[in-house]
């Protein structure tokens, strides 16, 4: 026979007969050892007056289950903290919402096959969902396939979010409609961004460690907190780390909705350089520098020098603006960077639409200063996307059209020297490399706009192979004596590298169009 400690935690009791009733018909009778509530109360079982113990001397009576009266209307959250200061044991606490549950409910509960999260889980996602919806959120990351192995089979109304998911073990089939896509592991999401990532962490340690690895993937975290759990006291705690941080309420526990402190985004956009620009130049928006690209080699024009630090800028003949995107990686540290020309702009005016580039006569630049990119603007797009470019479509394919200005001998080469060192340092990028070259269009002019992680990761592939290839092909011919475009061969194929990277990567891509600066 059950020893039940009866726990009055409101003021209304007509739940104690009916609970009692259940436990005896399961269990062959129950034995109403004492009732305890935080004042004085009087309740009979079976015409026999059941022992008042006040609340705080509780935990000196001997029983089976402490049975909570009144826990629905109070919520575990509640209920819990109490336990927590009273020093229950929570295995042996048995809420009146449990015990009128399914049959075999309670006694998987009993018998501490099923823990309270358990039955609480679906209650608690449904809330987090309704959440979500509410606050407008369009991504999340399922970082730990959280409701793959939660409760609920699918989301409210099949709608709310895209929800990606990382599991490592395979998902049941049903499960596998909660998602848009299934990675196996972190590395896979590549450079993807999130408006929130779910996560499941127990200690503090484990909730930081993860919390600084997403540092990237998302600014807004989301768990589930457990009550009286080490977590529970730490995120309100040190909630001077975050810049805000939100608390879902549940039965046993509560969601934390965190969004990370972050410094004031550092925007820059270099315009690369060979020669003087004309008066404009001086009135570009906040963040825009100058930038002489092969400085190394020429007279000082009065900008920055892509010459200082480390820096290749002796290459610039042969690689044009990448000497100067080298020297931005190598030197600068920015948050959120880009590039772009004397003469070419990204375009932020609504004919940018239109598919082609707008073309400007160098006296008509004034006039339309304000259809180049600002900062606001681009910080605004790199709010949904990862990187902004400049997309072109040409009548010819990439190889047609590099054999078209730098000859077939001379296109040939270089296209053999770079898969040369490709194989060597990147090869799982060669069938990139083939579809680009037979492809009708490209990324042009090294031009973009991203966030630091993603700047960083391409110039890391880029130079992992572009100098030697550039070198080898300096090695064998005499590059300086051949006039026109055919000296900047590998400039060609390193403009081409921008389309190629970006095949293999996950990237939101915002393509815009130029602004070309004519007659300089």
């Amino acid at each position: 026979m059950l020893k039940i400690l009866a726990w009055i935690v409101s003021n209304d009791s007509r739940y104690f007969n009916a609970a009692l009733n259940i436990l005896a018909r399961q269990h062959n009778g129950v034995d109403i050892v004492a009732v305890t509530a935080n004042t004085p109360i009087n309740l009979a079982s079976n015409g026999k007056k059941i022992p008042f113990v006040p609340l705080a001397e509780a935990s000196s009576v001997e029983y089976d289950f402490v049975l909570v009266i009144g826990a629905k209307q109070i919520g575990m959250t509640a209920i819990n903290n109490v336990v927590n200061q009273l020093k229950f044991p929570t295995e042996k606490i048995l809420p009146d919402f449990v015990v009128s549950a399914h049959s075999f409910t309670i006694e998987k509960y009993l018998n501490n096959l099923l823990p309270l999260e358990k039955i609480f889980a679906s209650e608690a996602d449904f809330k987090l969902f309704v959440q979500l919806q509410n606050m407008g959120i369009k991504t999340l990351l399922d970082v730990d396939a959280h409701f793959a192995k939660g409760q609920r089979f699918t989301k409210i109304g099949n709608d709310l979010t895209d929800i990606d998911c990382i599991a490592e073990e395979p998902i049941y089939p049903l499960k596998e409609n909660f998602y848009r896509r299934i990675y196996k592991n972190l590395s896979e999401v590549g450079y993807r961004h999130y408006a929130v990532a779910i996560i499941e962490v127990k200690t503090q340690t484990d909730f930081i460690a993860k919390f600084n690895l997403l540092e990237n993937i998302s600014d807004m975290i989301i768990l589930y907190v457990s009550a009286s759990s080490e977590l529970q006291k730490f995120i309100p705690a040190n909630g001077k780390l975050f810049t805000e941080v939100k608390n879902l309420p549940t039965e046993l526990g509560n969601w934390f909705i965190i969004t990370r402190k972050k410094k004031p985004e550092d925007f820059a956009m270099y315009v690369v350089t060979h020669k003087k620009t004309p008066q404009y130049g001086k009135l570009l928006s906040e963040g825009y520098k100058i930038i002489h690209a092969g400085r190394a080699l020429g007279e000082d024009l009065g900008y920055l020098g892509d010459n200082t630090g480390d820096n290749i800028s002796e290459l610039n003949p042969y690689l044009n603006e990448v000497t100067a995107l080298y020297w931005m990686w190598k030197n600068t540290s920015h948050t959120v960077i880009g590039l772009c020309h004397y003469r070419r702009f990204f375009s932020k005016s609504k004919i940018s639409n239109s598919g082609f580039d707008v073309v400007l006569k160098k006296e008509f630049v004034l006039e339309h200063y304000d259809w180049i990119l600002d900062k606001e603007s681009a910080l605004k797009i790199l709010q949904d996307y990862d990187i902004i470019t400049v997309f072109q479509e040409m009548q010819n394919t990439v190889h047609e059209t590099i054999v078209m200005f730098n000859g077939e001998k001379l296109a040939e080469l270089g296209e053999a020297v770079t898969q040369k060192y490709l194989l060597k340092y990147q090869p799982d990028y060669l069938d990139a490399f083939d579809f680009v070259f037979r492809s009708y269009n490209h990324h042009r002019c090294q031009m973009i706009v991203t966030r630091r992680d993603i700047f960083d990761a391409y110039c890391k592939w880029l130079f992992s192979f572009i100098i030697d290839a550039t070198n080898e092909i300096l090695g064998i011919v005499d590059l300086k004596s051949i006039p026109g475009n055919p000296h900047r061969i590998m400039a060609y194929m390193a403009e081409m590298m921008l389309s190629v990277w970006m095949l293999k990567t996950n990237l939101q891509t915002k393509e815009l169009n130029s602004i070309h600066i004519a007659g300089i």
